[in-house]
């Protein structure tokens, strides 16, 4: 053990102390390790359980979304030439790459989807202003539905 410059001996205490101190610190340390270990297992755990849930539920909405927005996109104007199928393949390839993308980033699309979700959010309240007490009450017996968006930029 560091004296600090002292020209002294350390009692039995003194290295018991210092011993026991350093133990402890030890255990505290292994037990914070334990516990953010754990903490970050069920965080992957939850994680998980939400990908299977997005991939049951709402995967193949996406995908089809995803389709039909590559399908919008290579649409012929009227009076265009008629595109061949090679023209046609590589246009929807670049449209479907487009919309991959977006589901990634994009910035036009997160003011759209706010603006939808501002619009839905009006229209929701709107609605629960309508009913009569009587079926506002069957209504909030209910689970609420939550919306899904496909490709919702968030």
């Amino acid at each position: 053990m560091n004296t600090l410059g002292q020209d002294r001996k350390f009692t039995e205490d003194e290295k018991l102390f210092a011993l026991r101190t350093v133990q402890r610190y030890r255990d505290r340390w292994e037990q914070c390790e334990r516990n953010n270990l754990k903490a970050d297992i069920d965080s992957k755990i939850s994680k998980m359980e939400l990908t299977k849930n997005y991939k049951e539920m709402h995967e193949a909405q996406d995908l089809a979304e995803l389709e039909l927005r590559a399908d919008q996109a290579i649409q012929q104007k009227e009076g265009a030439e008629p595109l061949s199928e090679d023209q046609k393949g590589s246009l929807l390839k670049r449209a479907r790459l487009t919309q991959y993308s977006k589901t990634f980033y994009d910035p036009e699309g997160i003011i759209v989807h706010q603006r939808q979700l501002d619009r839905d959010k009006l229209r929701s309240s709107a609605e629960a202003r309508i009913g009569t007490p009587k079926n506002e009450d069957a209504e909030s017996q209910g689970a609420p539905s939550v919306k899904y968006y496909p490709l919702a930029p968030e």
